[in-house]
């Protein structure tokens, strides 16, 4: 059932995020909105897209977050916070006192929790997508604003899926926005089969602990494998294969629809070439460039 939320935007607006998403959201925000906007970062190392970006806007305050980051808050004239690309929890006290709106790239209420677009591969989904949501007490469990769809293939990677949801997020969050302002009050409806897709994903967790298993038909490797794939950002680290008593690791690899020349399930460490075949169904995957690990 549809409901309205009011909001009141008469005073500042703050925004938690990181990378490219949150920047660009912020840029247009600037444009559009006359107060004060105050952005929040938990900083991971001294290179920050978000801050380099949000330095020459005019009127926005950026800082990352410490211990402090409660109190900090409780003194900004705010009653809305965008949460983009973020990963602290809010408060209780928090959630209280504001409308929290949060993006998540997946279709919730399915893939609770970080690295929603690799768990979506991972887990051979036909259909993914975006959701902005109302911030409640559980996770990623709040009234939806806004969704969109993506229809999946087995072409996607983690990096391109995230590069398209990056872009949908983008857009979509300028027609939140310009709702917010035009009406003072955004559409929301709950959440359906909660207790269906209960699973929460956590940062630490990777699709089968990181490890392709060679029991697996040749879709599921093939979703393995494109579920880590990050290119070079390698968010979910390298991913491994036990082979005759030996862990490797590999820097690229191939997936061809075509007859091998191996017996089925076989799998061959050719170490001239350097890669490992293993042949599944009507399946020649190749991983390339690789190397052994002590593990």
């Amino acid at each position: 059932m549809d409901k309205k939320i009011e909001i009141d935007i008469s005073e500042d607006i703050i925004v938690f995020g990181s990378g490219t998403v949150a920047a660009k959201c912020i840029d247009y925000l600037r444009g559009v909105f006359k107060g004060t906007i105050y952005v929040f970062e938990i900083k991971h190392n001294n290179i920050s897209i978000l801050q380099k970006h949000v330095s020459n806007l005019h009127n926005v305050k950026y800082s990352y977050m410490g211990n402090d980051i409660e109190d900090k808050i409780s003194k900004i004239n705010c009653k809305l916070i965008f949460s983009i690309s973020n990963i602290y929890i809010f408060k209780k006290e928090i959630i209280k006192n504001h409308v929290i709106i949060n993006y998540h790239n997946a279709l919730l209420p399915k893939h609770k929790g970080r690295f929603a677009e690799a768990w979506a591969i991972y887990s051979q989904d036909k259909v993914t997508g975006i959701t902005w949501h109302i911030v409640s007490e559980d996770i990623d469990c709040g009234d939806i604003i806004y969704q969109s769809e993506i229809l999946l293939d087995d072409k996607f990677t983690a990096l391109t899926l995230l590069m398209l949801q990056s872009k949908l997020a983008i857009n979509s969050f300028k027609s939140i926005v310009n709702d917010i302002l035009k009406n003072k009050a955004i559409k929301v409806y709950e959440q359906k089969n909660i207790e269906k897709f209960g699973e929460i994903h956590y940062s630490w967790e990777k699709p089968n602990k990181g490890y392709l298993d060679l029991n697996w038909d040749g879709d599921k490797i093939s979703a393995f494998l494109r579920a880590m794939d990050y290119g070079v950002l390698k968010m979910l680290g390298e991913p491994y294969l036990r082979l005759d008593s030996m862990v490797f690791s590999w820097r690229n690899y191939s997936i061809e629809s075509c007859k091998c020349e191996l017996k089925k399930n076989q799998v061959v460490y050719d170490k001239f070439s350097n890669c490992i075949l293993i042949n599944k169904e009507n399946m020649c995957i190749k991983l390339l460039d690789i190397q052994r690990k002590d593990r």
